[in-house]
This record gives structure tokens, sequence and C-alpha cells, in this order.
């Protein structure tokens, strides 16, 4: 049977993403090769075959693979709170990794991060923007590096840093909306003729969403899709690769299958919202376990579509209230017990405080 590294690079290439062997199972975490720095596809290509039983594998964070990764080198339910708070500060990651050692990788779209160790001294937090990331399913110290939040896909998709900007020395601290999330701009009014490479995938983002709705209500197709979306990519001075389209086109298309493509669905003050969509069958049950219950319940859906996800205690601290302050942790237990309770959400893995495991739920 093929290593980890074998397995898994075919998987990477398609999200655009050159990957080589890594080492992250012993005392020493180290890549497997020398000159991974300057590696493309092809390079990676051949390594899964020169390195048939690796069981590890590694990409660059930066720029080159768009990628910053924040890690918290803290462990169960400490490790939890940590990511947590990072995710309130620096806005939700949509792709949450726990690594071999179980601590947290959240990743987020680069945007000229480098490589900041311990910038805050009384968190033990890293903001990863240059360096060899390894990624899952590596084998770690003490067990595999595990997807917890997303999928693959959403490394096409991913968001920026938010609340913070990067200059030469260290982090400076930005004013931070906690309810905010990417603008949506019309994209029908930009002239993408005229959009420079710094702005071109946010704004092709959003492009590829809105085609993926209208293909999908018209009853086109996905390669009707794909065939837009590279018409589009070609207005651009720089395109993007072809990879890359495909890639967005690949998430767009799962995304409005499933319901979770909301761009273009705008409030009564004309703004584009996230919004949670409930049937008929979940309202009914969710509506008589009264109001906590029902704000848990919207709170975990915004960020969770379909996908295994915390309900962790220190969530409490962070639910609204009408009055401002926050929840106390008995008021925040019994509304999750009671969604336990009537089946809307349900324990797929035990809390394990020895293996530095928390407790995971489905949605019932």
């Amino acid at each position: 049977m093929a290593g980890t590294f074998a397995q898994w690079q075919p998987e990477y290439e398609a999200r655009g993403i050159p990957t080589f062997p890594f080492t992250a199972s012993g005392d020493r975490k180290r890549p497997s090769v020398r000159g991974y720095a300057r590696m493309g596809m092809p390079a990676s290509r051949q390594l899964s075959l020169s390195y048939p039983n690796a069981d590890g594998l590694a990409c660059l964070a930066g720029a080159r693979n768009k990628l910053t990764i924040l890690d918290v080198d803290a462990k169960g339910a400490e490790g939890e709170r940590l990511l947590a708070d990072a995710q309130r500060q620096y806005g939700p990651s949509r792709f949450v990794v726990r690594t071999g050692s179980g601590g947290f990788h959240a990743y987020y779209r680069h945007n000229g991060e480098g490589r900041w160790i311990r910038p805050d001294k009384q968190r033990p937090i890293d903001i990863l923007g240059g360096g060899p990331v390894v990624l899952p399913p590596s084998q770690g110290a003490i067990k595999k590096y595990e997807i917890i939040h997303g999928s693959l896909d959403d490394l096409v998709a991913l968001t920026k840093l938010r609340g913070i900007e990067t200059p030469l020395t260290g982090l400076v601290p930005a004013p931070v909306n906690d309810n905010a999330e990417p603008q949506e701009v019309r994209v029908s009014d930009v002239d993408l003729r005229r959009v420079q490479p710094g702005e071109r995938d946010d704004i092709f983002y959003q492009v590829v969403a809105r085609l993926a709705k209208r293909c999908f209500e018209g009853g086109a197709t996905k390669g009707d899709l794909l065939a837009a979306a590279r018409a589009k990519n070609g207005e651009f001075p720089i395109p993007l690769t072809d990879a890359e389209v495909v890639a967005k086109c690949d998430y767009w298309w799962r995304k409005t299958v499933e319901g979770a493509n909301r761009f273009g669905v705008a409030a009564a003050g004309g703004e584009a919202q996230r919004s949670v969509m409930m049937d008929e069958y979940t309202f009914t049950r969710v509506m008589p376990l009264g109001a906590d219950a029902l704000s848990l319940f919207m709170t975990v859906r915004m960020k969770n579509w379909g996908r295994d996800f915390y309900v962790a205690n220190a969530m409490h601290a962070h639910m609204p209230t009408p009055g401002g302050g926050s929840w106390t942790l008995a008021r925040f237990k019994n509304a999750r017990k009671a969604l336990i309770a009537a089946g809307i959400i349900r324990q797929v893995k035990q809390h394990n405080r020895f293996a530095g495991e928390a407790t995971m739920y489905q949605w019932g």
C-alpha cells in the first residue's frame, strides 16, 4: 500500500499545492529532501514515485501557495479555547487541522504575513506566513494530522486574516469588528481588465460564486460554469492558472448544490448577509427547545455546514446577548444539553484530555 505522501500528493496537486515528503513522527520534524523551496508540481509528482513509503507530507506557507497558518501550540481544552479566541480575533478559518501532537492549525489566505513566532508573548500562537507546514493526514509525534473543520476543497477559498497589518516588524493590531464578514462587492460593476493581481483572487472568488448560482438555478451544468469562469478569467490582465479556475469552480459548484452559496442574497439594506438556512423539519424540532437552544443552534450552524464541529464550553463567553455581556457556563451547558437530547446534534468523538482530543459533534 502506498505511503501517505504518495497517496495524498495528487490530492493536493489538484488544489494547486506542490508538496514534498516530510518526517514529523520522530523527535525532530524535518523535510525528507533538499531544495524543497524551489520545487514545483513536476518535481513534487516525481517525488511521489521516489518516496512511495513516506508517512508525511508538507508544503510551503507563503505567497507561492497563498497560505498563512495560525499555529496554536496548546492541547486539549486550553488549545480549543485559544483556537476559538484566535478565530474570534482574526476571523473564522474554513480549514482547521488538529496536529500530530494535539495542537491546531487554522489556515488562511496569505496576505503578506511573515513567519512570526509568538508575536504575542502571552499566548502560544505562531503565525506562519512562510516555511514548511506539515499537512494532513501525515503521521505526527503522537497521531496523524487530522482535518477537523472543512475539506481540502476549502483550501482554494480561504479568507485572509483580519485585524492585523503586516509591516516589516511584528504585528500591529487594527480595529476588529467581531461581526464582520468578507465584504461582498458588486462584481458586475468591476472592470476585470483593470484588476491588479493583489485584488484578483478576491474578485474572481465572488465572480465564480455568482456564476455557479446562476448556472445551477438556470439548469446549466458544472461544465457550463467552468466555461463561463474561464471566459471571465481571460479578462484579467494577468489571468489565474487554469488549475486555480477549475479548483474554484469545483468548490463553488459543491457549495451551490449543498445550498450554502449565499452570494447575491441581500438584506433590506441592500448589503449581502450571511444566512442560516433551516428546513421545516429542523425548525419544528429546535423552536420548542427555547430561545437559548435556538440561539446556540444558529451560532453553530452559521459556521458549520455538514461537517464535524466543536460546541466547546469556551464558547459561552462569546454567545451574543441583547444587553451585551456573555452567557454563564451553566446557561451554555443547558442549551447544549437540550440540543443533544432533542437529537439536533450528537457526539461523534468523546473528549480525551490525555490524548489532547476535544469532544466533536455532528448534526443529528
